[in-house]
């Protein structure tokens, strides 16, 4: 996935089974209403890995601070590899 400054990855209160894995760039995570900053993600870091177990609504906002590259890994795609071991 390929973000500008400012995308939204994910919302507060919207379900996902995406692990998010960032390649490149700054991710901001931000609390439901956006008015407080919860920290900054960075490269080489991940974010909603929870919902490789299960799918949940998400608590914060993430949205990019720079150019971003990110990888995902589905729940699904989690669980066919993970049958396989």
């Amino acid at each position: 996935i390929t973000l500008s400054p400012g995308d939204l990855i994910l919302m507060a209160g919207e379900r996902s089974s995406l692990l998010f894995l960032i390649h490149r760039g700054l991710i901001e995570k931000c609390n439901a209403d956006g008015s407080k900053s919860l920290g900054i993600i960075s490269t080489g870091q991940y974010f909603n890995e929870c919902a490789l177990l299960y799918i949940e609504t998400s608590n914060a906002n993430y949205i990019a601070n720079t150019f971003c590259h990110l990888f995902t890994l589905s729940k699904f795609d989690f669980e066919q590899k993970n049958h396989l071991i």
